[in-house]
């Protein structure tokens, strides 16, 4: 299996498939609900990223980076600490989600978000399941299992979306619930698996000391991330109001269509990166990435070429001509996507080389760059919101390219 040379292939048809439903749910709100739908269906989809990559950092990471130093036994009983750590993650989100919710009710504060909120507490556990099952599959070079279900869970999905569209339904709220429902779906599924899982009280709290030393500095970085991904539709929110969110995130959408490649290779960098290590020690993980970084690039370099030739057209056919006139949002989005690319595999090669901190750094200083730029230019439309975004961005990847060739050379 781990020569298997076809797994990033089966890798990148996996995240296209999860990243062709994600384009296809934000096209559905857009073009068969309204651009306030939209914004409110990226806001809300936004946090559940966030909270699900917390969860990836966390728990997901660590397992993914150590499980490959354990013998068979002793994988099963560090599977079922991961386990339970899921389980109690996802319950106190759960509670937070509700308690959040029920606070903005009591207050008035953004009527229309609120049931977002609710839909979000509602399917939490079964998103978040549903991730573990797939980075668990993902960390085993289960690739194959892991893809199979990402179609089931893009199939379930879509039926009942275009349900919704015969039936004139469209809406952020009922798009998310879907998902959770979807999600149910594939954790029953997933059930097949309970014999890799072994949970015991023995070890389990030296285990999480394990998980928690690396995982703490990961789930900083990946929420800190998270968060910069989305300030920007939650900045236009507040501010300029739920349409010039949706156009933005109507830009954002079609720029993600490069997600199928950028976390396909992700997904089997980190595995593979982590017995690079182990195997061959620095010079192995600056092998692997420095081939990634060459592929990814070159990739996304290509596709922003094309979308600053067709990207404002792709925005009237994708959604409609009132989505349209905002190339400049594009192109820098687009731009900024090459950094993305390059930042996610820099982050790989410093959690391989045992370096979790220094991925926190370069978030903290990414947000830190687009905030202070949203504070200081008071941007009140989608391009001027990219440009701050773009920046921070830039400013993550310089920093994680010094700090890896660094720690590479020692």
């Amino acid at each position: 299996m781990k020569n298997d040379s076809t797994l990033p292939y089966w890798a990148l048809v996996d995240q296209a498939t999860i990243s062709a439903t994600r384009f296809l749910i934000a096209v559905i709100v857009g073009k068969y609900g309204s651009d306030a739908e939209l914004g409110l269906y990226a806001a809300g989809f936004g946090l559940l990223v966030t909270i699900v990559g917390f969860q990836e950092s966390l728990i997901t990471t660590p397992y993914t980076f150590c499980t490959t130093q354990l013998d068979k036994l002793r994988q099963l009983s560090f599977a079922g600490s991961a386990l339970t750590f899921v389980l109690i993650y996802l319950s106190i989100v759960t509670l937070l989600l509700g308690g959040a919710a029920a606070a903005l009710w009591y207050f008035g504060v953004n009527g229309d978000f609120v049931p977002i909120l609710l839909a979000l507490a509602l399917i939490t556990p079964t998103s978040l399941l549903r991730e573990f099952t797939r980075r668990w599959l993902f960390a085993h070079l289960r690739i194959r299992i892991a893809t199979l279900l990402d179609g089931l869970f893009s199939a379930v999905t879509l039926a009942l979306l275009l349900t919704l569209v015969w039936l004139d339904a469209v809406s952020a709220l009922l798009a998310l619930l879907i998902t959770g429902l979807s999600s149910a779906v594939i954790v029953l599924c997933a059930f097949q698996f309970r014999r890799s899982f072994k949970l015991q009280r023995d070890g389990m709290r030296a285990d999480f000391a394990q998980k928690l030393s690396f995982g703490k500095w990961a789930a900083g970085a990946s929420l800190l991330t998270a968060t910069m991904m989305y300030f920007s539709p939650w900045y236009l929110i507040a501010t300029q109001g739920d349409a010039a969110a949706g156009l933005y995130a109507a830009c954002l959408t079609l720029v993600l269509l490069a997600n199928p490649l950028l976390l396909g290779l992700s997904g089997i960098l980190a595995p593979i990166a982590a017995r690079a290590f182990s195997e061959e020690g620095k010079l192995g993980v600056r092998r692997i990435v420095t081939k990634y970084l060459l592929i990814v690039t070159a990739l996304l370099v290509g596709f922003a070429g094309f979308l600053s030739l067709t990207g404002d057209t792709l925005l009237g056919i994708v959604f409609d001509a009132s989505y349209q006139g905002n190339q400049y949002t594009i192109n820098i989005l687009a731009l900024a996507m090459i950094g993305i690319g390059i930042n996610f595999i820099l982050a790989n090669g410093l959690y391989a080389l045992g370096h979790p901190r220094q991925d926190l750094y370069a978030a903290a200083l990414g947000l830190s760059v687009t905030s202070l730029l949203a504070w200081l230019t008071q941007p009140n439309n989608p391009a001027q919101m990219a440009n701050c975004f773009a920046s921070g961005v830039v400013a993550m990847a310089i920093y994680r390219i010094v700090v890896f060739g660094l720690f590479v050379r020692k």
